[in-house]
C-alpha cells in the first residue's frame, strides 16, 4: 500500500505552493505521422461485451449489470497516405484512462508508429465501468482488472486487423443538422449545443463502402439511471442503422458533450434509445447525400501534444490514494495526457482528453485550418469535465465541479489544441474555419 504520507501531500498542496496556482505544463509538439499519397484505409470491429454481473460506469453506485441487451465493440478505421499511417479505435466505453490507451500502443509494437492511435470512447452509461469510480469510493474501485486487460488487447486487436486491411480508397466529407427536437440537448445550458452531424465515408475504388465515421455530440444515457442491462445506448441503433445502409464499420465519435448534453428521450426505455439512434443514422444519410469527395491522394498528417495536467480536485487525490483509478499516476499534484490531431485532406479531428463543454469545442473550431471540423470527446483519456473559465463558479456546474480535474486543465486543453492546430495548419492552402457558436 503507498504510503499515507502522500495523502497529507495532495491535501497540502494549496497550502505548500502558497496557495499559487499550478496551470500544467504542455510538452514540445510530435509529429507523430505526415505524408502524401493515394489514400489508402482499412477498418475491423472487434467484440468487447463484458460477462454479466460486473459494475456499470456511469450514473450510480454499485449498479452491477444482470445480462446483456446489446453487444459493446472496438471500431476500429486505418488511414495511410504515403508513409503516414494513423488508427482511429472507437470504443463503446464510459472511458478510459490515458495508461490504457499507453499499454493499446505498446501492444501494437512496430504495426504504428508511437503516438499514432486515437482511442475515443462512446461514453456509454450502460456500459462496464472501465474508469473506476462506480464501485464504493474510496474503499474499492468498479473496474474489473480482467475485463480492462481484455478491452486493451481487443484495442490493440481491432487496430492492427484495420491495418493488416489497407487498401485503396476514396474519402466522401459530409455534414447535416440534427433536429432541434427528440435527439439532444444541454441540461444546463439549452442555448449552447453543436447540433452538427458530420459524417466521413470511406469508400473502395469500386464504389462500394468500406466504412463510416459519424461525429455528433451527445451523452449516450437514454435508457437512464435504472438500467441495469449492458448497451451500447443509442449508439448501437445508431451504428447498426449506417451500417444498414452502408455495409462496412461504423463507428461513432462523441463531441463537446460536457455539461451537460445528453438525450432528449421521450421516456428512459430500449424503443427510445433505439428512436434516437435511428434518427441520427437518416441524419447520417443527409450528411452523405451532400457529401463532397476529397482528391485522392491528400495529405496526412498528426500531430499530439503531451500534457501535464494539474489536479486541483481533492477527490481524485483521494481515488488515488485508495487505488482507485487503474493505471493512473499522479505525481506532484498533476498526471499525464495528451491532445491528438489529425489532419486528411480538409478535414480535422482534434482531441479532447475528457468531457469539453459546447463553448469549449467551438473555441478550438474557431482555429481550426479547414473544414469540416470534429473534436473528439473522450479522447485517449477521461479526465472529466473540462467546463469554460465562465462557468466554473456558476451553481448550476456544481456537479461537474466534482469530477473536474481543475480549472487551470481547460486553459491547458485549450492552449495545446490551438498549438496543434497550428501545427497542423502549416501545409493548409484552404481559408481558415469560421463557423461559430
Amino acid at each position: 500500500m503507498r504510503h499515507r504520507g502522500v495523502l497529507w501531500i495532495w491535501l497540502l498542496l494549496p497550502v505548500l505552493a502558497g496557495c499559487a496556482v499550478d496551470r500544467g505544463a504542455r510538452g514540445p509538439l510530435d509529429v507523430v505521422a505526415e505524408g502524401r499519397g493515394p489514400l489508402r484505409a482499412g477498418c475491423a470491429r472487434v467484440g468487447i461485451t463484458p460477462a454479466p454481473g460486473g459494475y456499470l460506469g456511469g450514473f450510480g453506485l454499485l449498479r452491477e449489470s444482470l445480462g446483456v441487451h446489446d453487444p459493446l465493440y472496438a471500431r476500429a478505421l486505418a488511414l495511410e497516405c504515403g508513409e503516414a499511417r494513423v488508427v482511429l479505435v472507437a470504443c463503446d466505453l464510459i472511458g478510459l484512462h490515458f495508461s490504457s490507451v499507453e499499454r493499446a500502443r505498446a501492444a501494437l509494437g512496430d504495426a504504428l508508429p508511437p503516438g499514432a492511435l486515437l482511442v475515443t470512447a462512446t461514453h456509454t452509461h450502460s456500459g462496464p465501468d472501465t474508469i473506476g469510480l462506480w464501485g464504493l469510493p474510496p474503499l474499492w474501485s468498479g473496474v474489473d482488472d480482467d475485463y480492462l486487460a481484455r478491452v486493451e488487447g481487443a484495442i490493440a486487436l481491432a487496430a492492427r486487423r484495420a491495418l493488416e486491411a489497407l487498401e485503396p480508397a476514396r474519402l466522401r466529407l459530409g455534414q447535416a443538422q440534427a433536429p432541434v427536437e427528440g435527439i439532444s440537448y444541454n441540461r444546463r445550458d439549452p442555448g449552447s449545443v453543436d447540433r452538427t452531424l458530420t459524417a466521413v465515408a470511406l469508400d473502395r475504388a469500386d464504389g462500394t463502402p468500406l466504412a463510416t465515421l459519424v461525429h455528433y455530440a451527445c451523452h449516450p444515457e437514454a435508457l437512464g439511471s435504472d438500467n441495469d442491462w449492458i448497451s451500447a445506448d443509442f449508439v448501437g441503433a445508431l451504428c447498426a442503422g449506417v451500417e444498414a445502409q452502408r455495409p462496412g464499420v461504423a463507428l461513432y465519435v462523441n463531441g463537446a458533450q460536457g455539461a451537460m448534453v445528453t438525450t432528449a428521450e421521450a421516456e428512459e426505455t430500449f424503443a427510445e434509445a433505439a428512436r434516437i439512434g435511428a434518427a441520427l443514422a437518416t441524419v447520417t444519410a443527409e450528411a452523405l447525400a451532400s457529401s463532397e469527395p476529397v482528391a485522392d491522394e491528400p495529405a496526412l498528417t498528426c500531430v499530439r501534444a503531451p500534457l501535464e495536467v494539474a489536479v486541483d480536485n481533492w477527490r481524485y487525490g483521494l481515488a488515488d490514494f485508495s487505488g482507485m483509478l487503474p493505471g493512473r499516476e499522479f505525481s506532484g499534484g498533476r498526471t499525464a495526457s495528451e491532445v491528438w490531431g489529425l489532419r486528411l485532406g480538409p478535414w480535422v479531428l482534434l482531441s479532447a482528453p475528457g468531457e469539453a463543454v459546447p463553448r469549449l469545442g467551438f473555441e478550438l473550431e474557431a482555429r481550426s485550418p479547414s473544414q469540416p471540423f470534429t473534436l473528439a470527446g473522450l479522447g485517449n483519456d477521461e479526465l472529466g469535465y473540462l467546463l469554460h473559465e465562465e462557468q466554473w463558479e456558476h451553481p448550476r456546474y456544481r456537479y461537474e465541479r466534482t469530477v473536474s480535474p481543475g480549472l487551470s486543465a481547460t486553459a491547458l486543453v485549450r492552449e495545446a489544441g490551438f498549438a496543434v492546430l497550428e501545427r497542423l495548419a502549416r501545409d493548409a492552402q484552404l481559408a481558415p474555419s469560421s463557423r461559430a457558436e
